[in-house]
């Protein structure tokens, strides 16, 4: 069901009342035009689907670029032993560093060093960072490659028909491995929501709670990388203990992974208000808008194998069952992909309590009286005026 064009490129993107065009150039001079009901723009910081709509990048970017140097140093013996990577504590040019492989190559980014482009100069600043003589350090250069740190984010992340995914979106430093976590997360929120209008279930309020979402998520995931930045630039800690107190946010972040919440967006019923994200440790919750806690049936099998590709509605095993046939007809009255699935009563949080999940695995509703459901809001098919405050 894919058409992957290699070698072509989007020139230029138009949306118009009912479709959107793509001006498509073709490696061997040719052009097309491609015509589409809806656009997904996953095309990175130089994104034509942004233009399309106007939207404009705000943030900054750090001072000064980065040096990152690939090079081999067989010789090159870290005295406190093996590591995945290492921090420099007390060099001139802060920096970190690991192995590619076991046969001596390595990488290393420099901070604040992106100017430097001598091969001898660059060398220098390794040998500065793993603490030997310039004149006894034995390696080799392969490559030199400097980046800037960008905190960006797009003013707005849709239009009618155009949706601006990943990093066309939003552009926050690798510090904390989170940027592919956010575009990964945008793809599958967006995805469901346009499968969902094109069969027909779905309502305009899902494509519309798309940046009212993802949005909040992104401007979190770029306010802890930028703390990471700060903790990794000419500022960092100067002993190892005080290190790991200010990087540790980099590594331990189930809270920013797994605890965010659209509670408060126009699709999903009503809970408590979402409270600051707390990066390094994550509560599970079963408010509306969480993402569903997992946990283990059988020792192999999980909760989340037993969702189904729709909404599914879990039903503790000890539960009332009153209003759910008519529940299951409203559903399918309106061709709502629906999955039944008894759980025991932990996997709800509460004895007497359903949980309706959205195809993303977070929570739509949860209750105690099926008959509290609101299809044409948790749909989309509601208006989504009340709400629209959640944006800002």
């Amino acid at each position: 069901m894919v058409d992957m064009r290699l070698g072509t490129r989007a020139a230029a993107v138009v949306e118009h009342d009912e479709f959107v065009t793509i001006a498509a150039e073709h490696g061997d001079g040719t052009a097309s035009e491609i015509v589409a009901r809806y656009l997904v723009g996953c095309d990175g910081g130089w994104s034509p689907s942004r233009d399309a709509i106007g939207a404009k990048l705000e943030g900054t970017s750090a001072p000064h670029a980065n040096l990152n140097v690939v090079f081999s140093a067989p010789s090159l013996r870290p005295s406190v032993g093996d590591a995945v990577h290492y921090w420099a504590i007390g060099s001139a040019t802060p920096g970190v560093l690991g192995r590619l492989d076991l046969d001596g190559r390595w990488w290393a980014s420099l901070a604040s060093a992106g100017d430097v482009t001598d091969v001898d100069r660059v060398k220098e600043l390794i040998a500065g960072l793993v603490g030997v003589e310039t004149e006894t350090f034995e390696a080799d250069i392969h490559s030199v490659d400097p980046w800037t740190p960008r905190m960006l984010l797009a003013d707005r992340f849709s239009s009618k028909r155009v949706f601006l995914v990943g990093e066309s979106a939003h552009l926050n430093p690798p510090f904390g491995g989170h940027g592919f976590n956010t575009c990964v997360g945008d793809a599958v929120n967006i995805g469901w929501k346009l499968a969902a209008v094109i069969q027909g279930w779905g309502g305009e309020g899902l494509l519309e709670s798309y940046e009212i979402e993802r949005r909040r998520v992104a401007q979190q995931t770029i306010d802890s990388a930028v703390s990471n930045l700060r903790a990794s630039g000419v500022g960092i800690a100067k002993t190892a203990e005080a290190l790991q107190e200010t990087k540790a946010e980099e590594f331990y972040s189930f809270g920013l992974v797994l605890g965010y919440t659209y509670a408060g967006s126009p699709v999903v019923a009503d809970g408590p208000s979402p409270n600051e994200t707390d990066v390094r440790h994550y509560q599970p919750s079963f408010e509306p808008g969480a993402r569903l806690p997992h946990t283990w049936l059988t020792p192999s099998r999980s909760l989340y194998d037993v969702l189904g590709v729709g909404y599914s509605l879990l039903i503790p095993a000890t539960a009332a069952l009153q209003g759910l046939d008519s529940f299951t007809q409203a559903c399918t009255a309106r061709s709502i992909p629906l999955s039944i699935v008894s759980v025991p009563v932990n996997a709800t949080g509460a004895q007497d309590q359903f949980l309706l999940i959205r195809p993303d695995q977070h929570i739509a509703w949860t209750g105690t009286d099926i008959t509290d459901i609101d299809l044409d809001l948790v749909t989309g098919k509601a208006s989504v005026s009340s709400k629209a405050a959640f944006h800002h």
